[in-house]
């Protein structure tokens, strides 16, 4: 049996994880990590909103162990038949540990400056998104307190996501080519 390898795309919030899956598509299937999260708030019938997430968030993991939403993302990626999926999401240094055990793991983190993030987190409208900067640094806090900080830090592939969408958009397809490539050559 082959063992599935995941390319798991990590960034801050409006760091354009959202932008660099989409250009991933083409090689390969997505799960959402926070759509177990989403899903999740709304069996429990509650709003999509950063209260709620945050707050299902911390009980899953609190009540399901640190690796929850890992584990719960396993289930659907044991159902894809392609070798390789991109993870969206990924927070903490207890779900790459989870996956590490289980599949090839290649992190990839987008890197953009804070100015910038901000920018787009006030511009792009999501239910999840506030317009207020003190959400936004409490959003990013959580974030961080997860682990999602050392996740970056263990990154094998930084993407700059400074410049336009084209630049982004060249550097993704490049990056995921060669990965693609690479598996396919056993590296």
């Amino acid at each position: 049996m082959i063992m599935k390898t995941l390319w798991g795309i990590v960034g801050l919030p409006g760091s354009g994880k959202s932008q660099a899956i989409s250009f991933g598509k083409q090689f390969a299937p997505v799960i959402v990590m926070g759509d177990v999260i989403r899903e999740e708030t709304l069996r429990r019938g509650l709003e999509i909103n950063p209260e709620n997430l945050g707050k299902i968030a911390r009980e899953l993991r609190k009540n399901e162990g640190k690796a929850a939403i890992a584990r719960r993302c396993a289930e659907k990626i044991e159902q894809i038949q392609s070798p390789i999926i991109i993870i969206d999401g990924i927070r903490s240094m207890f779900e790459v540990d989870f996956f590490r055990e289980r599949y090839n793991l290649i992190l990839i983190a987008l890197s953009v400056s804070e100015k910038i993030r901000y920018e787009r987190l006030r511009s792009r409208n999501r239910a999840d998104d506030s317009q207020e900067m003190q959400i936004i640094r409490q959003r990013d806090e959580r974030e961080l307190s997860f682990g999602l900080g050392d996740v970056i830090d263990n990154a094998y592939y930084i993407i700059d996501n400074n410049g336009s969408l084209l630049d982004l958009e060249r550097n993704c397809t490049a990056l995921f080519q060669k990965l693609r490539k690479d598996s396919k050559e056993g590296k």
